[in-house]
């Protein structure tokens, strides 16, 4: 029998089709709360370690994987193949540029459950990852060319006998502004521009966040008008879309959450915004971002130094001071950056 609160969600799904997420925030629970409320209709819990059962899903073959945050979500058609995943590791990778291409944070993972939903050619599974408050992180979902002999038997071996799944705590994302202060000095601004130029790779932007305790817009209004960061319309990410799709130039996006970051890596084919609709579609054959344009509140040129000259990004925020999508020219480790690339978010800047 199914429970009231089930009954409910169901309801609300017809009322407001369009996003999971909305529905649970219409019930003020988290999705992992929502996928919880259905266990035993079609929702079982898989008591498994996320690095195990990562990797039982390269057994699977090819699958579409979905990685989203608040503003965004990012879909990829591709397998969990070449995992570099240490037992009991803090981090992990799973490296395949051009397909599935996944940064992953163990710790702030929390609640996996699965799901098999009724579909016109037959069942539909996927599985569904949360992070430690219940929030949707990451997403499998079975495909045609899916082998769905070693996906269930996948999920028989971890799905758990247990009446229900551990209690959820959720804690809601906030919905405004919290950042701490951050005034520099003139000469604390020489310092981090200074720390900044000696990098030689992107990733010790992160050591320079941790140092100050800051996020990443606090640190560009620092240093703004620089050569490092400048800020620019909000407009920028559809241009800049819009123009990588023309060209067909290969780029990478990047879209985190506090789980895990999915990178894409290719061409775009289409560049979709319907008037006045909040959510945009970029996409090809293998790839797909919807996104809200209408949380965007910053974006910026950032340049970030490495071992072969400068890189340049778009990084798109929002109201919070959360990177919604962050955008690369495509190279390779040794190469330059793409001119064309460089010409792009360079044009961007005459807003």
């Amino acid at each position: 029998m199914l429970s009231s609160f089930y009954k409910e969600a169901l309801q609300t799904q017809q009322n407001h089709s369009h996003k999971n997420t909305a529905i649970d925030e219409r019930l003020n629970i988290s999705t992992a709360e929502s996928m919880q409320a259905r266990l035993g209709q079609g929702v079982q819990y898989l008591q498994a370690d996320v690095r195990t059962l990562l990797s039982e899903l390269e057994s699977v073959g090819t699958t579409l994987s979905i990685t989203r945050n608040q503003h965004a979500i990012h879909e990829v058609i591709g397998r969990y193949e070449n995992q570099r995943i240490i037992p009991n590791g803090h981090s992990g990778v799973i490296l395949n540029p051009g397909a599935l291409d996944l940064r992953l944070f163990f710790n702030q993972f929390g609640h996996v459950f699965s799901l098999e939903e009724p579909g016109s050619t037959g069942p539909k599974y996927s599985i569904h990852f949360y992070d430690t408050q219940g929030h949707g992180v990451h997403e499998v979902h079975c495909i045609n060319e899916t082998d769905k002999t070693a996906w269930l038997a996948v999920i028989k071996k971890y799905a758990t006998e247990t009446p229900g799944a551990p209690h959820i705590s959720a804690e809601k994302p906030n919905q405004t502004p919290s950042q701490k202060t951050f005034e520099p000095s003139n000469e604390l601004i020489q310092e981090i521009e200074m720390q900044w130029r000696a990098m030689d790779d992107v990733h010790q932007f992160f050591k320079l966040l941790n140092q100050y305790g800051v996020k990443r817009t606090q640190l560009f209004h620092a240093v703004k008008n620089q050569d490092l960061a400048r800020r620019v319309k909000n407009t920028a990410l559809i241009s800049l879309l819009e123009e990588s799709s023309q060209e067909q130039n290969n780029i990478m996006i990047f879209v985190p959450n506090r789980a895990c970051t999915q990178i894409f890596t290719g061409a775009i084919e289409y560049v979709m915004l319907t008037p006045q609709h909040p959510w945009m579609t970029a996409s090809n054959s293998t790839f797909r971002l919807h996104l809200n344009i209408n949380a965007i509140t910053e974006s910026w040129i950032t340049r970030k130094n490495t071992k072969d000259g400068f890189v340049t990004s778009l990084e798109v925020f929002d109201a919070n001071g959360d990177q919604i999508v962050q955008l690369f020219g495509q190279r390779a480790e040794g190469q330059h950056e793409q001119k064309q690339w460089r010409r792009q978010t360079f044009s961007l800047l005459s807003y």
